[in-house]
């Protein structure tokens, strides 16, 4: 199906260099390796692991990869897509921001989810009107 299009906004746009910082604290914050697997044994088996806090944070920057992939100018995505990455990492850094002792730490994710969070929202309002609620960004 074709989408309306829509210019990305430059709160999107400003997500790109975002990402790349956002997925170096992650690491270092949280000791994530630079290989993290996962078991697709059984569909039960991710349940303890994402109560683990490195699994977690590996979970979120497998989304900040997505994320930056979809604020890169010139790669069309669309609106649904945007949003929902954005609702997966904005719930996922509270979450981990929670369970951090450093308080410089948790106030860094936190401006970072709202700045994501706001990203996404302006990216849903472009939906509004149409007949989907879907829109294409380029």
């Amino acid at each position: 199906m074709a989408y309306p299009r829509r210019k990305k906004p430059p709160e999107l746009l400003e997500l790109y260099e975002v990402a790349a910082t956002l997925f170096n604290i992650l690491r270092e914050t949280f000791n994530v390796p630079e290989t993290y697997e996962f078991s697709l044994r059984h569909v039960d088996d991710g349940a303890p692991l994402l109560r683990n806090v490195i699994c977690l944070a590996a979970v979120a920057m497998r989304n900040v990869q997505a994320l930056r992939l979809v604020a890169t100018p010139g790669v069309v995505t669309t609106s649904d897509v945007v949003v929902g990455i954005a609702a997966e990492l904005t719930r996922t850094l509270e979450e981990l921001a929670c369970s951090l002792d450093a308080q410089y730490k948790s106030y860094t994710l936190r401006r970072t989810r709202d700045q994501i969070n706001e990203a996404g929202l302006i990216v849903a309002d472009l939906g509004r009107g149409t007949e989907e609620g879907i829109v294409e960004l380029r």
